[in-house]
């Protein structure tokens, strides 16, 4: 019952009381019409009653029967009295029904009113505390047996929108507060050894110089990815895009970390098909986020194990994966890993763990791109990394043509931050 709209309930309301009342009306007019046919004596009602039911009578007897009543000027008063009670009972009716009517009406109107004005008063109010600044006010979702669906889906709406503003503010000030915390941390650093030099407590070597001129590029980064951050989630960034082979773009950045991952003793392994998996990218952005996240999958990878990137064709769609084989990653890392200035890892420095918004930036490129991008955990182990970006390109068979980077531990490192 409840999932029938509330308006066709009322207006089935409506029509069955409407129906009702017509019935008593034409019950209390036929109840009239039998009592004044009683006050007819006895050979009238006969006679009456022999003129209607008798099928056997002749015209002219029905005519004789009437000329006998007629003929009886008693007979002739009783009629007419008859007539009379029986013509006002009949022209009173369409004034009754119009009376019910209409207090059936304003009674309905008054019901109505008193769904509708409680829930819109409730929206009304909630309305006003937002104004006033509480993002936490929400409308009382009323009952479906008592309120229209209309005005409990507009009551849906505005919840779920104050929940919005509350969540998009309260984002804004975590947003705030964790770029005060990443700058602050270089600049107290600088500012010590600024200090330092300035009383003669450390002299001004070139060692020193290099830590001052470390610390200004961790800060110069950082200003770097929060404005390519900003521009990116705000659809203002530009992309160069241009027929780009995505399986050359996994093999440029598997030769990129080629020392990196030698010096770790890590395997990377590129899984392309024979074809060109060619798409209308911007390269060097889509180049940006494949180091992201392979740097990532390097870095938590152990040694003597394996990173694969691999890309095909999937419908309309080119699929890119990116698969290490470290530990995985945790429930809440799994919520939160595209989340800007959030590390799984709390330990990790700037010296080793980037600007925390690698992978913000690259889930923002990826979707200017059309594309989508996503992480879980592989069921054989370690984290994976899924980029998928929209194509018109028809489907091709995939053939494996994997390359291995074998690891070489006489090569030097070259660590890669996001």
């Amino acid at each position: 019952m409840n999932r029938i709209s509330l308006t066709i309930r009322t207006a089935i309301m409506v029509i069955m009381t409407i129906f009702v009342f017509m019935t008593v009306v034409l019950g209390v007019h036929v109840l009239t019409v039998w009592q004044q046919s009683r006050s007819l004596s006895p050979e009238v009602r006969q006679a009456l009653a022999t003129i209607k039911d008798d099928e056997t009578l002749t015209d002219s007897e029905r005519l004789a029967l009437w000329q006998e009543i007629f003929t009886d000027e008693d007979n002739v008063e009783q009629l007419l009295v008859f007539m009379r009670s029986t013509l006002r009972s009949g022209l009173r009716l369409p004034f009754i029904a119009l009376g019910l009517a209409a207090l059936l009406g304003l009674d309905i109107a008054f019901g109505i009113g008193v769904l509708v004005r409680k829930p819109i008063r409730n929206v009304s109010n909630a309305v006003n505390r937002v104004i006033q600044g509480d993002l936490s006010a929400r409308a009382e979702l009323p009952a479906p047996r008592f309120a229209y669906q209309e005005i409990r889906q507009l009551v849906t709406d505005f919840n779920t929108m104050a929940a919005s503003l509350e969540t998009m503010h309260r984002n804004q000030k975590n947003y705030l507060a964790d770029i005060a915390h990443e700058l602050r941390t270089p600049i107290t650093i600088l500012q010590g050894q600024l200090d330092a030099i300035e009383y003669n407590v450390v002299p001004l070597t070139v060692d020193e110089i290099r830590n001052l001129s470390r610390q200004t590029q961790v800060l110069a980064r950082l200003v770097k990815d929060l404005r390519l951050l900003s521009l990116a989630e705000a659809g203002q960034l530009t992309l160069e895009k241009t027929d780009t082979d995505v399986g050359e773009l996994l093999h440029d950045v598997a030769l990129d970390f080629e020392v990196q991952a030698s010096a770790k003793d890590i395997d990377i392994a590129v899984d392309t098909p024979d074809m060109p998996l060619i798409l209308n990218i911007d390269p060097e952005r889509v180049f940006e986020v494949l180091m992201n996240i392979v740097s990532n999958a390097l870095r938590y990878t152990p040694a003597g194990g394996q990173v694969t990137l691999e890309a095909s064709y999937t419908a309309n769609n080119v699929v890119v994966n990116i698969r290490d084989s470290g530990r995985g990653l945790s429930e809440e890392a799994l919520a939160r890993v595209f989340t800007r200035f959030y590390r799984e890892d709390t330990s990790r420095n700037r010296s080793s763990g980037g600007s925390g918004l690698g992978l913000a930036i690259s889930k923002s490129i990826v979707e200017l791109h059309g594309g989508c991008i996503s992480a879980s955990n592989h069921p054989s182990g370690g984290a994976m990394f899924r980029i998928v970006l929209p194509t018109h390109c028809p489907k091709r068979q995939r053939v494996d043509t994997s390359i291995h980077t074998h690891a070489n531990p006489a090569l030097p490192s070259n660590p890669q931050t996001t």
